[in-house]
């Protein structure tokens, strides 16, 4: 399992070379948070598994629907799907390249910022918000002495 909770709207957009994803033959499954970099309202998630051989049977609910057993693992429970249009309208809209564009930007605000920090005192940095770091985030503290 890849949990890809920051990096899922990241990676496949700012470095798609990085192989962390169903090309490793040992990933079953990936989550990512569509709430953290996909653009979409809060409490949006998301789990994908590489086949139906992968999904375990525990996630599978088994409702009666117009009289028959029906088998899903879809939204249950009354559950509001705003979250999820709401992401499917942020693929449509933005498509790869809207994404890439937009994670992108999401760098280099932060590596700017992290500069222009950098510029107003003794800081010592964990993070400049680099894509080579991980997420676009600015991390610091005051240096020693």
């Amino acid at each position: 399992h890849i949990d890809a909770a920051s990096g899922g709207f990241l990676a496949p957009f700012v470095a798609p070379d990085i192989v962390w994803d169903f090309r490793l033959p040992r990933v079953k499954s990936i989550s990512a948070s569509g709430h953290k970099f996909g653009l979409a309202p809060l409490g949006c998630g998301w789990v994908i598994w590489r086949d139906e051989e992968a999904l375990p049977q525990e996630l599978v609910f088994n409702v009666d629907y117009l009289g028959g057993q029906i088998g899903t693992f879809a939204i249950n429970f009354s559950r509001p799907a705003g979250q999820v249009i709401a992401q499917y309208y942020e693929f449509l809209r933005l498509g790869r390249e809207g994404y890439t564009k937009v994670q992108n930007a999401s760098y280099q605000v932060a590596a700017y910022l992290a500069d222009e920090i950098a510029k107003l005192g003794p800081y010592e940095f964990i993070c400049t918000g680099r894509p080579d770091e991980g997420i676009p985030a600015v991390c610091f503290k005051l240096k020693d002495g």
